[in-house]
């Protein structure tokens, strides 16, 4: 187990996930907490809000941008909370306390998404999951609305199994779980979970892809088949290719 550096100001990472429409409640929860951590990208030690994975730590810089790992995080963050057979998998771990903060269980890859899918050891927390991911009935794919997230979205699906996969789709303007749950509210987040559809599997349909069709001839009739050659025959039937006559 990974033990937690030192505090830094008390109480700023849940000022900052606050901020995030994400309560006191959840982030205890998770055990996240306020850590003094040195970010490259910001090129000195800040306070940082510190999510603590099994076997490693990520330090998420609180006012300026840039994140740090101490150590590299072989599993999901927040598996070891999923207790239901119905989990959403998402792409950041602020995307896992949001749908947490609406009482969906959650989870989170540890190394964001990507376009090209060369190695993978880089999909090793899969296999870490795979007793959770096996026994699941439905697996909810949230990851972030841009290339990469859905490319690695498609990998991840691809990997567990479509048929067991199912996906969100966010409001106008919304790119992840987080921006749902600040621009539209607790009750959007919900409702994009149930309103879910299943991921799309080749050659499958659903009623919906054939609504045009089946409308149109409930409003117009089928159309006419090929002559039988007699057109007093024609009037009271016609040959319709591909059914047995």
């Amino acid at each position: 187990i990974v033990q937690l550096p030192q505090k830094g100001r008390e109480g700023d990472h849940y000022l900052y996930l606050k901020g995030r429409g994400i309560s006191m409640g959840v982030s205890d929860r998770y055990g996240v907490s306020t850590a003094e951590h040195y970010i490259r990208d910001a090129g000195k030690t800040v306070p940082t809000v510190a999510l603590p994975y099994r076997d490693a730590i990520k330090f998420r810089a609180i006012e300026l941008k840039g994140w740090a790992f101490q150590n590299s995080p072989k599993h999901l963050f927040g598996i070891d909370l999923v207790n239901s057979d119905e989990f959403v998998i998402t792409e950041g771990e602020i995307d896992t306390l949001s749908y947490a903060e609406v009482g969906v269980e959650a989870c989170s890859i540890p190394h964001g998404a990507r376009t090209k899918f060369s190695d993978d050891a880089k999909f090793d927390f899969l296999w870490d999951a795979r007793e959770k991911i096996e026994g699941a009935k439905k697996i909810i794919i949230s990851l972030d609305n841009d290339a990469p997230g859905l490319a690695t979205a498609e990998e991840i699906a691809r990997r567990i199994g479509k048929s067991k996969c199912w996906r969100v789709t966010y409001p106008e303007g919304c790119k992840d779980a987080n921006d749902v749950l600040v621009k539209h509210g607790p009750d959007a987040l919900k409702s994009m979970v149930d309103c879910a559809e299943p991921w799309p599997v080749s050659g499958l349909y659903d009623a919906q892809h054939f609504y045009k069709e089946v409308l149109d001839a409930y409003e117009n009739g089928l159309p006419p088949g090929s002559s039988t050659g007699y057109g007093a025959v024609d009037e009271f039937y016609t040959v319709a290719p591909g059914q047995l006559t």
